[in-house]
């Protein structure tokens, strides 16, 4: 009969310390800041402002103001639309 290896036995997981979900949040934020600093900068490159980009997009200019700023987290709808719009601008008049 052969011998069985054994398996090494891994240790429990410890729950995440609140230094590491301060740090998730934190990069959490820094995402949304890029994120929303990337849709301005496109915006601008475009030459829209944030109601005619909100509107032609079809999301609501306080929405997308508040997505420049870093404020809330973004749907991949949101980032659908937004990217749709930006391609679709970049090839019209």
């Amino acid at each position: 009969m052969a011998a069985r290896a054994r398996r090494a036995r891994r240790p429990p997981e410890q729950p995440p310390s609140a230094s590491d979900e301060e740090q998730v949040k934190e990069e959490q934020a820094w995402r949304r800041e890029c994120i929303g600093a990337n849709i301005r900068n496109a915006r601008k490159a475009a030459g829209l402002s944030q109601r005619r980009f909100a509107t032609r997009a079809g999301v609501s200019d306080g929405y997308l103001s508040d997505v420049e700023l870093g404020r809330p987290a973004v749907t991949c709808d949101f980032l659908v639309r937004v990217a749709f719009y930006l391609v679709e601008s970049l090839f019209s008049e």
